[in-house]
């Protein structure tokens, strides 16, 4: 199961958070840029628990997450063996494919 998360930060973290999402397994899908930076991440649901504490200390508390649901018609295919993501915002060398029904 994967899960849609829509993340409010400041401008002030977004590189800090830029830096260290990069090292995670979680999937930067979009970034939107109004007053705050509004950061769209795929989690993995065993990851989403881990997710929330991480982006916590991360910020010092200081985000919000507007929303957070499954997403039932993504697929995600990984390499199982390392379970490491590709992340469509950054460039790295993993694979991975989503599609949609």
């Amino acid at each position: 199961m994967l899960f849609e998360v829509r993340l409010e930060l400041d401008y002030s973290l977004n590189g800090k958070i830029e830096y260290e999402i990069g090292k995670t397994n979680f999937i930067v899908n979009n970034l939107e840029y109004t007053d705050k930076i509004v950061y769209t991440i795929y989690v993995m649901q065993e990851d989403y628990d881990n997710f929330e504490n991480w982006i916590a200390n991360l910020t010092n508390g200081q985000f919000k997450i507007l929303s957070s649901k499954e997403k039932n018609n993504l697929n995600l295919i990984l390499n199982k063996k390392t379970r490491r993501y590709k992340k469509p915002y950054f460039t790295v060398s993993y694979t991975f494919i989503i599609y949609s029904y």
